[in-house]
């Protein structure tokens, strides 16, 4: 569910593994064993093929002019054993009519009691592809890492109006929408709402 396919090959998993796991203790420490770094174009110690698989998710699907999101940003993230991520839903720009959607790229998936969750659905988190989570609308979550491989992820945010985010999300055999959707049709109050909520 939610696996949009794959985006690398082997030796750029790989890569970006190595690479990941040696930055470890450079990233940002956060709540319940995770760790993240933010990923800068202008920073020369991030590898470029990061960047390049950016760029094959915008081409793949249509970003090209739509906003990347600043307030959260890109970032690579690190779950270690014990950790997860809580449930929560990122903010939006209700203002401009925009939602936060999230790009995420898995890279290593723990084999041992650790699900990813999109508004309930589990996701299929198979190394080297990628899934799209509508994070400003849809709570999402982790079940806790209970094995010694961890949880490395690419996150690529974008702030896009509801007729993207219904064109993104129209493939239900990618995944079926439960959860305010089709987004177009939902008043914008129940959307304030929900994100108070």
């Amino acid at each position: 569910m939610y696996n949009r396919g794959k985006i690398m090959t082997e030796e750029e998993r790989l890569l970006i593994k190595d690479w990941a796991i040696a930055l470890r203790p450079k990233m940002r420490i956060m709540l319940n064993c995770r760790r993240d770094y933010k990923l800068d174009p202008n920073d020369t110690n991030i590898p470029s093929v990061i960047f390049d698989i950016k760029k094959k998710i915008v081409e793949i699907e249509k970003l090209e002019g739509f906003e990347n999101e600043a307030s959260v940003g890109d970032f690579i993230g690190f779950i270690s054993r014990g950790g997860f991520i809580h449930k929560h839903i990122d903010p939006n720009d209700l203002d401009r009519g925009l939602y936060h959607v999230r790009f995420n790229i898995f890279i290593t998936e723990p084999q041992e009691g650790f699900k990813t969750y999109y508004d309930g659905h589990i996701v299929n988190t198979t190394e080297g592809s990628y899934a799209l989570c509508r994070s400003g609308i849809d709570y999402h979550w982790t079940e806790v890492n209970e094995d010694t491989i961890p949880r490395i992820s690419l996150s690529f945010g974008y702030l896009l109006p509801a007729e993207k985010i219904d064109d993104l999300c129209k493939d239900h055999k990618i995944g079926i929408y439960t959860h305010l959707y089709p987004l177009v049709n939902v008043p914008r109050e129940k959307n304030e709402k929900e994100e108070k909520d």
